[in-house]
């Protein structure tokens, strides 16, 4: 089975010392990227260890705002938009489609649930007066 904490176990102990300890072995080329996580909880560790060691890191689904900070995630990179395009959507979709005058957002907090909240809080905050939510 799949964990995110014998994932990094395996990176630190096998891939990020090859970098710095051993000389460069063509049969044992050191990677220049890494693909995954799909989870913004498992992207936003990950991404730091792969930042401090100058590796790439690629996600497919790894969503939350909270990745865009290129301080702290230098090499982190994504192909999906961040989620504040879709709590901006589903904002404007529920205000002028469905005419929602209150809303709540339950959420899990993690990188992804949090970010998504604030960005619903955010779009919400955007809206003329005559259409605010509360």
């Amino acid at each position: 089975s799949y964990s995110p904490i014998k994932a990094a176990e395996h990176l630190i102990r096998n891939i990020f010392p090859r970098k710095h300890l051993e000389p460069p072995d063509p049969m044992l080329p050191y990677p220049t990227a890494l693909v995954g996580a799909s989870r913004s909880a498992v992207s936003s560790p990950l991404a730091i260890l792969t930042g401090v060691h100058g590796l790439a890191q690629i996600s497919h689904a790894s969503t939350s705002t909270s990745l865009d900070n290129k301080g702290q995630y230098p090499t982190f990179g994504r192909m999906i938009p961040s989620a504040i395009g879709d709590a901006y959507a589903a904002v404007d979709y529920l205000s002028n489609e469905l005419y929602v005058t209150h809303l709540a957002v339950l959420f899990v907090k993690d990188p992804y649930g949090s970010t998504y909240a604030q960005a619903i809080q955010e779009a919400a905050g955007l809206l003329p007066e005559a259409r605010r939510m509360d």
